[in-house]
């Protein structure tokens, strides 16, 4: 499945690059650079507008300027590609043939199975006449392990855009935009996280052309199981521990998709450096200096090592690191006071001494 993921660009810098990347956009129409913000909520992109009436559902279309958002979730409004056009949409499809759409539970239609595209009155039309594309920055899954989530975020190994199969829907009426995304049987390489996954496609292969030909009307099974199958490209794709702040969707900020494993932590380094040039110290200075709202879960602001454990430490952690010996004892010439660790570190001592 696919339930939340980043995109790291704004409108702007959104086709800086898709241009970047050989993709074919045309002039944005009129409905997406309209001055009517009225009733849009575009702080963080955590929230989006409640749909009300008739005139709230025609303001999604206009004038919306999108923002670097880590933490979208459905009924949030995102970026979609179809036809070298960029449009802004509400993530969760709401049919065209729907009776109320203000009531729709669009929340339930964020995902659309590869195997019941076909069968579906929800996706059957949509697999016909509207496919398309969304770009995003990397997506989250939760791997589930005795009752305990734990988040992944898995990204681009070269930090570029992902491209996820969709679908969309459109209510003339309303001027109303919505959009889901498609998900297959996860590949073994992902198994171990989840059974299910977005399926990707990449620019210019036979997989991206086919599905946003908009001459093809007709697929059979077999077609639809070749396109959509999803991969795990190990040139492409990279996966990672992140913080679980995620989970709570009015959390953003770009620490969200920042690795909080030691060995994920020192991957990143290692790539960062080879993308923007700088060495480790640099990074690591750059990172130290981040202000507190945008410290990947685990660190704090004055623990300068980035190496550090993720964990926060705990009273019972610290005993067990004295006792292991890893604390070196610390004493203070100006006070001649010795400080907390080295009474821990002290204790097991006097306990052998009464031993003997």
């Amino acid at each position: 499945m696919c339930g939340r993921f980043a995109l790291e660009y704004s409108t702007e810098e959104l086709f800086e690059q898709l241009n970047t990347m050989h993709i074919p956009t045309q002039e944005r129409d009129s409905e997406n650079v309209s001055n009517d913000t009225t009733n849009i909520s575009t702080e963080n992109n955590s929230t989006s507008p409640q749909i009300t009436n008739k005139s709230n559902m025609q303001s999604f279309a206009n004038g919306y300027t999108f923002q670097p958002s880590y933490n979208v979730s459905p009924t949030n409004m995102s970026a979609v590609y179809h036809h070298k056009t960029v449009k802004y949409m509400k993530w969760g499809l709401i049919p065209y043939w729907s009776k109320d759409p203000s009531n729709f539970k669009s929340y339930s239609t964020f995902n659309a199975r590869v195997e019941s595209l076909l069968e579906s009155k929800m996706w059957s039309q949509c697999c016909k006449k509207k496919r398309c594309v969304i770009p995003i920055s990397g997506y989250y899954e939760w791997k589930t392990a005795n009752k305990t989530k734990t988040p992944f975020y898995i990204t681009n190994t070269g930090k570029n855009l992902l491209f996820l199969a969709g679908m969309y829907d459109y209510i003339e009426d309303l001027h109303l935009y919505t959009f889901t995304i498609v998900t297959s049987k996860a590949p073994k390489e992902l198994a171990w996280l989840h059974e299910r996954m977005p399926v990707i496609l990449e620019p210019n292969t036979e997989e991206w052309n086919t599905w946003l030909d908009k001459k093809k009307i007709t697929w059979s099974k077999g077609e639809l199981t070749e396109c959509l199958t999803a991969r795990f490209n190990e040139n492409l794709l990279e996966c990672y521990q992140v913080s679980k702040d995620v989970g709570k969707t009015t959390n953003n900020g770009s620490y969200l998709i920042k690795p909080i494993l030691k060995q994920d932590i020192s991957k990143f380094i290692l790539k960062q450096e080879k993308k923007v040039g700088k060495g480790y110290n640099g990074i690591k200075k750059e990172m130290k200096q981040e202000d507190n709202n945008d410290i990947p879960y685990g660190y704090k602001a004055n623990n300068p090592n980035i190496e550090a454990s993720c964990q926060v430490p705990t009273k019972q952690n610290i005993k067990k690191e004295v006792s292991n010996g890893e604390f070196e004892p610390k004493y203070d010439k100006k006070t001649k006071k010795r400080s907390i660790l080295d009474m821990l570190a002290a204790q097991p001592r006097k306990v052998a001494k009464k031993g003997n």
